[in-house]
């Protein structure tokens, strides 16, 4: 990016393309922030229907009845829905340790099976060496039972 802004600033046109990008920056950080505003205002007014409705009493002791009515149901569900959270979560890491598990059993399995077979090739690589090394001590002992005789 800086050597881009280099690169920019060293044609004649480059810095006025800058300049008109960082006005433009600018303009679209400031119209941003007017939306947020108007949203927020939009927001704490009240509706219209709100406004043309006429206050009935009856509505908002029905709703404050209802409201108190159900105060036993919500606290009785909210410790239900936590006990629910909980069991999901409980069921979600239960399945992960299994898979965990399988997935480090595949893995000492596979770690076994080529332990096993640098095994074999270590014996065979002896058995190979222990040949090589009958082999010089014959030839070794024909030289010697050779030159003895001379």
């Amino acid at each position: 990016m800086q050597e881009e802004t280099d690169v920019m600033t060293s044609l004649p046109e480059g810095e006025e393309l800058l300049e008109r990008e960082k006005r433009l920056l600018e303009k679209e950080a400031a119209l941003t922030q007017k939306e947020d505003s108007v949203q927020e205002q939009n927001y704490l007014l009240p509706k219209e229907e709100d406004l043309l409705s006429e206050p009935d009493n009856s509505d908002a002791e029905s709703s404050k009845e209802f409201y108190l009515s159900t105060v036993g149901l919500r606290s009785a569900s909210s410790p239900e829905a936590e006990r629910w959270t909980v069991e999901e979560e409980s069921d979600r890491l239960k399945l992960e340790q299994d898979s965990l598990k399988v997935r480090l059993r595949c893995s000492f399995q596979t770690r076994d099976q080529s332990l096993q077979e640098r095994g074999l090739e270590t014996e065979q690589s002896l058995r190979g060496l222990r040949l090589r090394v009958d082999k010089l001590d014959s030839l070794l002992l024909r030289a010697k039972t050779h030159t003895s005789h001379k």
